[in-house]
């Protein structure tokens, strides 16, 4: 399987780290035990792809629901802003709240999806820190996730 860069994701930021050195897959990663260079590098790229879009869509949903935070105080300035009861718009109120929640619950899958990621880079012994993955809570307890995302679960 080839992965290839869509011009779609063209906008990512220029502070995303470089692509590693091969070292950073290991030998393990692979079902004979020498890989040739070629085949090294379409893993690394393939790695790299997959750690860079993930932390494009983790951002895309952090600004999402930063997004929702800010409109849902716009709806409340404008309604009173304009003197309005709180019945009017309600259902409007509730339309983003509920989006709000599901952005919520989306944030939630990929954190679960990550964590999955994760363990499939340490089956293989990659080295995610290669790839700009870092800042992971130090202990378990640290993170509240629901128990239908939690790895295992």
């Amino acid at each position: 399987m080839t992965f290839m860069q869509s011009d779609a994701f063209s906008g990512l930021s220029a502070s995303q780290p470089c692509l590693p050195s091969a070292s950073a897959l290991s030998p393990q990663a692979s079902t004979s035990s020498t890989i040739s260079s070629a085949d090294a590098d379409r893993r690394k790229t393939a790695v790299a792809n997959v750690a860079a879009r993930l932390r494009q869509f983790e951002n895309l949903l952090d600004e999402a629901f930063a997004v929702g935070g800010t409109l849902a105080s716009a709806l409340v300035e404008a309604r009173q802003s304009h003197a309005l009861s709180a019945v009017v718009g309600h259902k409007a109120f509730a339309a983003i709240a509920e989006a709000q929640l599901a952005v919520t619950h989306a944030r939630g899958h990929s954190v679960a999806g990550h964590r999955f990621l994760d363990r499939i880079a340490d089956a293989l012994a990659i080295d995610v820190s290669m790839f700009g993955d870092g800042g992971k809570p130090p202990m378990p307890g640290m993170v509240d996730e629901p128990e239908h995302a939690r790895v295992g679960a």
